[in-house]
């Protein structure tokens, strides 16, 4: 009995030895984000020329740090092509879309500055967004000023994060990514005028709370 006892012992160490100590769950690149400037020329700045004055690190880490995550977790979408915007008379369009592999998790739209060309609240600056199966919408109304008028624009940011698609409901169940249906569309931002400061769709709770696990670098990190 005694022998057999220590047996049992040395497989233990034996698998404690092969086994690794700890296990990531998460992959690199869990996570993809986006970030998207529109302005009052109304044209958009996507990743491809916000990296002519920033880096692609100094973008993830500022990134990660709002997550609360470490970097590695994160990639900015180079491969997310910026159609040039869509402007059809007083109307403009933007698209941001998900990269291939991932799906939609969050975005959040804030309001640099808006202009009004009349005072009439019907024909204040309108901005409006809305989360799609494939892609995040923007539009902009800017009215032409009529005579007498002042000008009429819009800047802003937007930021779309989307997860690897075998995550998402995980991290929709931690509150991280939103909830609602990968095929619903819903509009989360309409305002005119000084109405418009921010809104957010989803990512109430910030990843690296939601799951600590992502505050430290995943294996061969």
């Amino acid at each position: 009995m005694f022998k057999r006892r220590v047996r049992l012992s040395s497989l233990t160490v034996l698998a404690s030895a092969v086994l690794p100590l700890t296990v990531y769950a998460y992959p690199p690149d869990l996570f993809a984000v986006n970030e998207l400037h529109f302005d009052s020329y109304r044209q958009a700045c996507g990743l491809d020329c916000i990296l002519k004055q920033r880096s692609v690190q100094d973008v993830v880490t500022s990134i990660a740090a709002g997550m609360g995550m470490n970097p590695a977790y994160v990639k900015v979408g180079l491969s997310m092509a910026f159609p040039p915007s869509r402007v059809e008379g007083e109307d403009t369009y933007y698209e941001v879309t998900y990269p291939p592999g991932y799906r939609y998790c969050s975005a959040s739209i804030n309001i640099i500055s808006i202009m009004s060309a009349s005072d009439d609240p019907g024909r204040g600056t309108l901005v409006a967004a809305s989360a799609q199966p494939t892609l995040l919408s923007i539009y902009t109304w800017t009215g032409s000023p009529h005579a007498g008028e002042g000008q009429s624009s819009a800047e802003g940011w937007a930021k779309v994060t989307s997860i690897q698609r075998k995550y998402y409901e995980e991290f929709k169940n931690k509150g991280v990514c939103s909830s609602k249906g990968e095929s619903e569309t819903r509009e989360f931002m309409r305002c005119r005028g000084h109405d418009c400061s921010e809104a957010h769709e989803g990512g109430n709770v910030v990843a690296g709370n939601a799951e600590p696990a992502l505050k430290d670098p995943p294996s061969g990190y």
